[in-house]
């Protein structure tokens, strides 16, 4: 629990985490999300004039392994996979990336998805109630309050990301999520991240910010938030499309400017 972006008192995070398991085990369809989200997601898209049947969302499953493997592994070898972290665009619900998430996690990872209250757009809790996206804070009258707004909401995130990977430091909290862990838990001194859009951002405002985030990637975002004047001296990779890796070089030539000038 922690201080939101919305401006009220307190707020609860929610994650989900995919990793690899151990031995082979049969994989069984699993919800895409909750269904009380998939039905609030059905009416966000057909609000954009996209004619799809009622229910899409709700028949969406993804594949995972089941919980009963096939093999004997009372002697199995604990893994300690690398803690990659993800965060989604605003107004976007971390379970339409879990596709994506979890077969990073099949490759060796494990993966923790995060998703920002009242900055995305639904966020269900496990007790049915639901905090939706706070339109108040985007309703901004000009350009500079908008940039006020993102600075804000890539701040928020940046907290919640370190408030993440100061629980997961828990061993009985991170066991109790993998019980595949080794006794000594997650590794959340040397991890990554990447996040789509505001979540790319997100991702390279945390490098110099919290140590223990060692890299990352931004898929179609530009960048915007704290601590950007400086740059970066940790590896980052960006994706997006000709316009934005047009504005990206423009934004690397000013900040090598601003350098040269502390010089």
């Amino acid at each position: 629990m922690l201080f939101s972006y919305s401006l009220l008192a307190q707020a609860y995070l929610t994650i989900s985490v995919f990793y690899p398991v151990v031995g082979q085990h049969q994989s069984s369809p699993v919800a895409y999300m909750p269904p009380e989200t998939a039905l609030i997601e059905d009416n966000e898209l057909g609000a954009t004039g996209l004619a799809t049947p009622n229910g899409t969302f709700g028949q969406l499953a993804l594949q995972l392994a089941g919980h009963e493997s096939s093999q004997n592994v009372s002697n199995q070898t604990f893994c300690q996979y690398p803690v990659v972290i993800f965060m989604p665009g605003t107004d976007t619900t971390r379970f339409f990336y879990s596709q994506i998430t979890s077969d990073i996690a099949s490759n060796g990872y494990t993966v923790v998805t995060i998703d920002a209250p009242y900055d995305v757009d639904i966020v269900q809790y496990t007790d049915g109630s639901f905090a939706n996206i706070n339109l108040t804070l985007r309703k901004t009258p000009d350009n500079t309050s908008l940039a006020q707004t993102a600075y804000l909401a890539i701040q928020t995130r940046v907290d919640d990301v370190s408030f993440v990977l100061d629980s997961l430091s828990n061993i009985s909290l991170a066991i109790s999520l993998i019980p595949s862990l080794p006794p000594s838990g997650l590794n959340t001194t040397h991890t990554v991240m990447f996040g789509h859009s505001l979540g790319g951002a997100t991702a390279f405002s945390i490098l110099d910010m919290d140590e223990r985030i060692l890299g990352g990637l931004n898929m179609d975002d530009n960048l915007y938030g704290p601590d950007l004047p400086n740059g970066s001296s940790k590896p980052f990779m960006f994706m997006g499309q000709t316009i934005t890796h047009a504005i990206m070089r423009m934004m690397i030539r000013v900040s090598h400017c601003r350098e040269d000038d502390r010089i």
